[in-house]
């Protein structure tokens, strides 16, 4: 194992951030084109059950509506999806095959229908349970589903795309747990994310919570950060268990949950009573219920993405409180633009409306060793 005095400090890669620059404006035309084929593609549903005078008002029509929904769209936007899938290989970020990546686009697919049918189901009964209220008792069910979602997904959904292993590096491992305890937090293990089957990109993070919580640090971190740059990067993550994130984060996403569901049911009942759609419960208006949840999360998204920032930045800051070589802070942000190819000072629009962290740049410049 290397000691710290052996590593040399980091320098921001010229040239892979002309690529980042590319990379990122490849990425953002395609999620461009991808919501202008989702907004084709409901508004053509929605007219085409209008204009057919369907009603679909029983359990079994709602869910084949949505199967049909989902997986023709999912057929329509699989060239797109492949596209990304090459551009990230391109770049030399993605290192998986194609067999694997198809097997993993199925599994997500799968735990999409799983759930979504769940929810969809769960919202035409409550329509026809409370009418009135049908929009507040589906935030409640998402509520309680985020919350039991964020206890189980280290040991029932993160398994299912990554292979996790203990962490062998005891000398490693002692110095994390020691991170965990001086910030107080109670964590059950140090386990090591096969990344490196998939991707070249360097991640971290602090998984679950309660009797789930744990350590995960990616191999391809591991194997490229100096011990020092590894716990300062683990020092941000405890930072948002100390500052209690998830759940304000939490608490936020409720509130916008609440007031989505609101205006989405408000909305609806209007194209309603004009005769653009049957009135709830019938399904047939169901792709104009996607439209208008898929337009207002557009519209909140600058609202939860900055407040996202405000605690990604508080975390910087905690890391930086915690961490035994402060300065190996921005060594690991310097590494992380390179590796994974980060646009260290992306246009001020990308970071306000497609961001959850700071930019790069910002977080570099947090502090500068002297």
């Amino acid at each position: 194992m290397e000691t710290r005095a052996e590593w040399r400090a980091p320098v921001l890669d010229v040239a892979r951030q002309r690529l980042a620059t590319r990379y990122g404006q490849q990425k953002r035309s395609l999620l461009l084109a991808e919501s202008f084929l989702a907004l084709a593609y409901v508004v053509a549903w929605q007219l085409a059950l209008s204009y057919g005078h369907f009603r679909i008002n029983s359990a079994g029509g709602v869910i084949v509506l949505f199967l049909l929904l989902v997986l023709i769209f999912e057929g329509l936007s699989f060239p797109m999806a492949f596209l990304g899938f090459q551009l990230s290989r391109g770049y030399g970020l993605s290192v998986q095959s194609m067999r694997g990546w198809l097997v993993d686009q199925v599994k997500a697919l799968g735990l999409a229908l799983l759930f979504g049918g769940g929810l969809v189901e769960l919202a035409y009964f409550f329509m026809r349970l409370e009418p009135a209220l049908w929009w507040l008792l589906l935030a409640a069910v998402v509520f309680v589903f985020t919350v039991a979602l964020a206890n189980l997904a280290p040991v029932l959904i993160a398994p299912l795309f990554y292979t996790f292993t203990p962490l062998e590096d005891a000398h490693l491992k002692g110095q994390l747990l020691a991170l965990a305890a001086r910030a107080g937090t109670h964590v059950r293990g140090v386990f090591t994310m096969q990344l490196s089957d998939k991707t070249t990109e360097a991640n971290a993070a602090v998984m679950g919570w309660g009797n789930t919580r744990r350590i995960v640090i990616g191999d391809t971190l591991v194997g490229n950060f100096p011990a020092d740059e590894t716990e300062a990067v683990l020092a941000h993550e405890l930072g948002h268990h100390v500052h209690h994130d998830i759940w304000k984060s939490l608490l936020l996403e409720t509130a916008v949950t609440v007031l989505t569901f609101w205006i989405v049911a408000q909305l609806y009942g209007l194209a309603a009573v004009v005769g653009w759609v049957p009135p709830l419960p019938d399904a047939a208006g169901m792709p104009l219920l996607a439209l208008l949840l898929g337009a207002l999360s557009a519209v909140f998204a600058p609202l939860t993405r900055g407040f996202s920032r405000h605690i990604e930045h508080q975390a910087d800051v905690y890391a930086l409180r915690l961490a035994s070589n402060p300065a190996a802070f921005t060594g690991s942000m310097i590494r992380l633009a390179n590796q994974n190819l980060a646009e260290v000072d992306p246009p001020r629009w990308v970071e306000v409306l497609l961001y959850d962290h700071p930019a790069i740049g910002r977080r570099i410049r947090l502090f500068q060793p002297t």
